[in-house]
């Protein structure tokens, strides 16, 4: 019997949290982009001084910003991290099925 990916948990499918970019929301977003490159995933979780998740960047994020901020990218790379996260990502936890939030 076959097993549909949407019947697979969040944690089956989920990356280890060390190959996963974790900064902090005052980080440099020049830190943020080498972080993302260090480990290959276009992808950075933001994290407050709690180490809470408050927000996420993404490669598309940076795309949107470069075409919407008409500022060189030199001002861009020492803005702090968080200006250019989504601040309310959806999240799920590890034990719920891939399909339910479809």
């Amino acid at each position: 019997m076959s097993t549909s990916t949407t019947d697979l948990t969040v944690r089956e499918v989920m990356l280890p949290p060390d190959r996963i970019p974790v900064v902090d929301e005052r980080r440099l977003f020049k830190e943020v982009l080498e972080e993302m490159t260090r480990l290959r995933l276009g992808i950075a979780s933001i994290v407050d001084a709690n180490g809470k998740l408050s927000g996420i960047i993404t490669d598309g994020d940076l795309r949107r910003m470069l075409l919407r901020d008409q500022k060189p990218f030199a001002a861009l790379f020492v803005d702090d991290a968080i200006q250019h996260a989504v601040r309310k990502p959806i999240t799920t936890y590890p034990a719920e099925r891939r399909g339910d939030r479809v």
